[in-house]
């Protein structure tokens, strides 16, 4: 058998918060260890002999990761039912917070619980998780929902009154000696419902379900999808719930047809096809273009654009979509944005030696540093 690890957090039980057997009861701050189904294995060492190859790397498991994410919910499932409790609903932002510490094990090599998942789930009546880890490539979701059940710290939460869980996978490089990878798992569960995003005309809360995935929306974002006609409109079902941005500052949910992004200052806006990808590989709200703050519009010839916290994001049919903002946003403004004699951008700005320049279709601008202002040529 592939030998594996599971955890309800490092050695032993143990929580961050004083009173640590009321902690327990509750099952709002649960962490926890418990030894796996067939372990040996030490645990990941930094004194490890690097690793050479990238197939020695990154051995791939046998089951690919969605298969095992389905058996990790369904497992779960089966135990809660035969105890005769209801199933657990897998969330959407809940697996976000699961995943992103999945990926954070597996890129550091440490194997320990998510010190932040009561702070990231924050709103919820009660929160726990389960951690496994397993070395070999013949493991499978399954299995360590196995090992879990097999552990009592572990089996408390699976069976613990929540309505809700989130699950994440990923795998990392082989670190320890005779291990064929390295593959955590992570398990958040929930309890009730998160607060809402305010806006007094929209509904509290709703759910919608894609891919066997519930999707939570709430407040301005729920709001202005609704108005725009829910799964059958603009965007198509929710692949993500309203989850915060990275910049801490507002909240956004994807849909199979685009996005919805809300600030404080901005509200709820969508940002959808060839202009939303360009601010996507721009780095969205946290790229100099800031939040959207307007829907897009129709231009001249069949062009788009979408204004911006930090400027403007063009689309045509022939020249795609370039954004333009700062020094060279106000030059352009100046000579009448895209009906004046520059036209289209061609280009967004990009380096050159002293400086950077934006490409259009009637010029180019550069803005030189030594200089301080904008020439064109």
């Amino acid at each position: 058998m592939g030998s594996s690890r599971a955890g309800v957090a490092g050695r032993g039980l143990r929580t961050p918060l004083r009173g640590a057997l009321s902690c327990l009861l509750a099952a709002s701050a649960l962490f926890g260890t418990a030894a796996g189904a067939a372990s040996a294995a030490a645990p990941a060492q930094a004194g490890a002999a690097p690793v050479t190859t990238l197939a020695a790397a990154l051995a791939a498991p046998a089951t690919d990761l969605d298969t095992q994410k389905r058996q990790v919910v369904e497992g779960i499932n089966a135990e809660r039912a035969a105890h005769g409790l209801a199933p657990l609903a897998e969330f959407g932002d809940v697996s976000a917070v699961s995943q992103r510490w999945a990926e954070v094990q597996a890129a550091s090599g440490q194997y320990r619980h998510n010190p932040d998942f009561g702070r990231q789930l924050a709103g919820y009546a009660g929160t726990g998780e389960v951690i496994h880890l397993s070395y070999s490539t013949s493991t499978d979701g399954s299995w360590a929902v196995r090992g879990w059940i097999d552990s009592a710290k572990h089996h408390q939460i699976m069976l613990g009154d929540y309505t809700g869980m989130g699950v994440g996978i990923a795998v990392g490089p082989a670190r320890v000696p005779n291990a064929q990878t390295e593959i955590y798992y992570v398990v958040n569960t929930v309890r009730g419902t998160r607060p809402a995003t305010t806006r007094a005309s929209a509904p509290a809360t709703a759910t919608w379900t894609n891919g066997g995935v519930v999707h939570r929306l709430q407040g301005a974002i729920l709001g202005l999808y609704q108005g725009l006609g829910g799964p059958g409109g603009l965007l198509g079902l929710p692949t993500t719930s309203e989850l915060p941005t990275p910049d801490g500052v507002g909240r956004f949910t994807h849909f199979q047809r685009g996005s919805i992004y809300f600030s404080p200052a901005t509200g709820a806006q969508v940002v959808r096809g060839a202009i939303r990808d360009q601010w996507a590989r721009l780095g969205w709200e946290r790229s100099p273009l800031g939040y959207p703050v307007g829907e897009e519009f129709g231009l001249r010839d069949g062009g788009r654009a979408q204004r911006f916290t930090g400027g403007l994001v063009y689309w045509t049919p022939r020249l795609g979509a370039h954004e333009v903002r700062g020094a060279f946003g106000q030059t352009y403004a100046a000579q009448r944005w895209e009906n004046g004699t520059l036209g289209y951008p061609r280009t967004g700005e990009y380096a050159v030696a002293g400086g950077v320049r934006q490409e259009f279709e009637g010029g180019t601008l550069t803005y030189r540093w030594a200089e301080g202002r904008v020439t064109r040529s």
